[in-house]
C-alpha cells in the first residue's frame, strides 16, 4: 500500500489562487493522501470570509480538512498547526499561490521509500518561466546561508518524524521561516533531490514582506541565530562569513534603496553591511543594475507595443 501523505496548505488573504492549489493536490496521480488547509486570517476579516467561500467547494471532499486559526499568527504557525493534525508518514508543503504537478507526491514518496538515509527530498520547480534546478543533495547549509540556492518550501517532502523531532517551524520568525527551519534540519538530517520539475511557483498579490526597520531587525535576528553555524563553516571555507554578510546585507540594501529608506541604509551599512567588504558593493550594485535593465527592457516593450513596432 502507498505511504500516507499529508499535504499542508497555509492560507492568508483570501486569494482565489487557493482553489487552484487545492485542486492541483487533489489531481495527483496518487491515492493515499490528505490535504490540510490552515486558514490564518483574522475571524470576520475579508480574507477569512473569502477563504471560507472558497473552501465551501470542498465541503464533501473527505480528503480535505479545513482548520481555522482563532487569530492571525503567521505562516510558520499555520504549518505547525497543519502538521499537528497530520496523519501522514510524509509531509508535503504547498503554498496557497502555487501548484503541484500530477506526479509530485508519487515521485517523492517513491524516492524517500528507496532512500532511508535522507530525512527529506526536494524537486525542481517551474518559476518565472524557467526551470529552477540543482543536483545538490546532503547538507545545503552553505548554499542557503550564501543565498546561492534554497529548495523552496513547496518543493519539499519530509518525513513527519523529522519535522516533529525539530518541533516544526520557529513561530518567532515572521519571515525567513524556511531558511531558519532548513538550517536546523541540516544539523541532524540530509536532503535528497528528484531531478524533475514537479511544482509550479506562481505567486499572488499578497505582500507580507517586512519593510524598513522591521526588515533590518529580521536580518539581525536570522544571522544571530546561526552565528555559530556561519563561524563553523568559515573555519573550513575561508571567506565564507564575509560572503554571507555580503549576500544578505547586499540584498537588504537593495530593498531599502528601492523603498527610499536612505538614512536607514547608511546606518545598516555602518553597523553590519561593511562586514561583507567589497563583496557587499558588488552584490548591491550588481542587483540594482539587474533591476534597472529589467525595468528598461519592460518599458521598451510596452512603448513598442503601443506604437505597433517591434523593438
Amino acid at each position: 500500500m502507498e505511504p500516507f501523505v499529508s499535504v499542508i496548505i497555509p492560507s492568508f488573504g483570501g486569494n482565489p489562487s487557493l482553489e487552484s492549489s487545492v485542486d492541483s493536490a487533489l489531481l495527483q496521480e496518487y491515492e493515499n493522501f490528505e490535504i490540510i488547509v490552515v486558514d490564518d486570517n483574522e475571524p470576520g476579516s475579508i480574507g477569512r470570509l473569502a477563504t471560507e467561500s472558497i473552501m465551501e467547494k470542498y465541503g464533501k471532499e473527505t480528503r480535505v480538512m479545513y482548520i481555522k486559526h482563532d487569530k492571525n499568527k503567521n505562516g510558520a504557525a499555520a504549518r505547525n498547526t497543519g502538521v499537528k493534525a497530520a496523519k501522514g508518514k510524509y509531509i508535503a508543503f504547498l503554498d496557497d499561490d502555487d501548484r503541484f504537478l500530477p506526479y509530485k507526491l508519487k515521485r517523492q514518496t517513491d524516492y524517500l521509500e528507496c532512500h532511508p538515509e535522507y530525512g527529506a527530498v526536494y524537486c525542481w520547480r517551474y518559476q518565472g518561466g524557467d526551470i529552477v534546478s540543482s543536483d545538490l543533495a546532503g547538507n545545503l547549509s552553505q548554499e542557503i546561508l550564501e543565498l546561492t540556492f534554497t529548495p523552496c518550501t513547496p518543493s519539499i517532502m519530509m518525513r513527519t518524524s523529522c519535522y516533529r523531532e525539530l518541533n516544526g517551524f520557529d513561530e518567532a520568525f515572521f519571515r525567513h521561516q524556511d531558511f531558519e527551519f532548513l538550517l536546523r534540519f541540516f544539523r541532524r538530517f540530509t536532503i535528497g533531490v528528484v531531478k524533475e520539475p514537479l511544482v509550479e511557483i506562481v505567486g499572488n498579490t499578497v505582500n507580507n514582506q517586512l519593510q524598513g526597520k522591521s526588515a533590518v531587525a529580521l536580518k539581525k535576528q536570522f544571522l544571530s541565530a546561526f552565528q555559530n553555524t556561519i563561524e563553523e563553516i568559515d573555519q573550513e571555507s575561508k571567506g565564507f562569513k564575509k560572503r554571507v554578510w555580503a549576500a544578505h546585507y547586499g540584498a537588504l540594501a537593495v530593498k531599502l534603496t528601492l523603498n527610499g529608506h536612505f538614512i536607514l541604509l547608511v546606518q545598516t551599512y555602518i553597523q553590519d553591511g561593511y562586514k561583507g567588504g567589497i563583496l557587499f558593493w558588488k552584490k548591491y550594485i550588481g542587483r540594482l543594475v539587474e533591476i534597472f535593465k529589467y525595468q528598461f527592457t519592460k518599458c521598451r516593450k510596452q512603448v513598442s507595443s503601443k506604437s505597433g513596432r517591434i523593438v
